[in-house]
């Protein structure tokens, strides 16, 4: 199948678990495919899965200031980028920069977990 033909997509936490399906899926689909990982050992991993039909990229999610690295080395890849998918697992980490985000939420009276009532 080819729905995505000429897409190009980010996938965090693509080295692993739900990720690395969906990257595979992705690339099934005729998407052009970046990934990312923050474990050595899953990069290499995906790396030696993919060879060259996927950009590999070692990167923490939740380090929001490496994430502008990630963002240039997908533009230098590809040039565009039409979609990303966020498959990275929760840890301390990871709460620890959710917790920094509400803090600088524009709404800091909306969790971003709870739905909107009316």
């Amino acid at each position: 199948m080819t729905r995505l033909a000429n897409k190009t997509a980010l996938i965090t936490g693509g080295t692993s678990g739900i990720g690395l399906e969906t990257a595979r899926q992705f690339i099934a689909e005729g998407a052009r495919v970046a990934i990312t990982g923050s474990s050595a050992k899953s990069v290499d991993a995906a790396r030696a899965e993919f060879g060259e039909k996927v950009l590999v990229i070692q990167a923490d999610a939740g380090n929001v200031a490496g994430q502008a690295g990630v963002a240039e080395t997908v533009k230098n890849a590809f040039g565009t980028l039409d979609t990303s998918s966020s498959s990275m697992p929760v840890s301390r980490s990871s709460a620890r920069s959710r917790a920094g985000a509400k803090r600088l939420s524009t709404s800091p009276s909306r969790s971003m977990s709870k739905a909107p009532t009316s």
